[in-house]
């Protein structure tokens, strides 16, 4: 009985720890002005799809919603013999559509021929993200990635 309220105090420690550091990191998050060119680190958004068009407009969506300087995101749409409006949502949202033609039908293997073909594009940004189309991006997702 004595061990599991110690454990239990122990939990309760850590989790307000815990708690405490996450509001601390958001107010600080809230003090950097990123558009005055504090940070410049760039973030290509990659998101194979093959017939998404009813989760497209969601993932790009939440991915515009970050509290991040859109300037610095560039989202890019792995086409894969997509048959229905899919290409057509992610370019009336403004999104780069590659097609990558691949015998195999997998996300890996479409990845691989993106990464062999587009090199030089992925070498200008300082991270790549690879998403899902039922991805739902939280706002901080990518200040987490930097300050922590």
């Amino acid at each position: 009985m004595v061990y599991i309220l110690f454990l239990f105090i122990i939990g309760k420690v850590i989790f307000t720890i815990y708690t405490f550091r996450i509001h601390f990191c958001m107010n600080e998050y809230k003090s950097y002005d990123l558009t005055k060119g504090i940070c410049d680190t760039k973030f290509l958004v990659v998101i194979p799809m093959h017939n998404e068009e009813l989760q497209i407009e969601k993932v790009i969506k939440s991915i515009r919603k970050t509290k991040y300087p859109q300037k610095l995101i560039d989202i890019i749409i792995l086409n894969h013999r997509c048959s229905n409006r899919t290409v057509e949502i992610a370019y009336q949202n403004n999104v780069k559509v590659y097609n990558i033609l691949n015998k195999e039908n997998t996300k890996g293997a479409i990845l691989k021929t993106f990464c062999i073909q587009y090199k030089e594009t992925i070498n200008k940004f300082d991270y790549l993200c690879i998403a899902d189309t039922d991805n739902i991006f939280d706002e901080y997702f990518l200040y987490l990635d930097i300050w922590n």
